[in-house]
């Protein structure tokens, strides 16, 4: 069950990978490679990463003789839990300003 979430983790790091060569070369002049949504790359892919990868060290830290559907499920919410935060950073609070300027007294 740990490969499932090492793939997804996987998965993460390409997207990554991927969104940070295309955004290059989106800065050099070769395509329009501009994309708008709620979301960023690379807030979805710390989210991939880290709940594959926080998934994966939770699987090896569970019992052996819990039911599988059990320990995916923990893996599961333990993944979630540590890839909330990891995506809140790149994408930033809903309520915080994209531009926020230091006011001078």
């Amino acid at each position: 069950m740990a490969t499932v979430f090492f793939v997804i983790g996987a998965l993460g790091l390409v997207v990554l990978l991927l969104s940070l060569f295309v955004g290059e070369l989106g800065d050099l002049g070769i395509g329009d490679v501009d994309a708008d949504g709620p979301f960023s790359v690379p807030a979805i892919a710390a989210l991939l990463g880290g709940a594959g990868f926080g998934g994966a060290a939770a699987t090896s830290l569970l019992p052996e003789d819990l039911p599988d559907g059990v320990a995916a499920v923990l893996a599961l919410a333990v993944g979630l839990a540590v890839a909330v935060p990891l995506a809140w950073g790149p994408s930033g609070s809903p309520t915080r300003s994209r531009t926020c300027r230091l006011s001078r007294p």
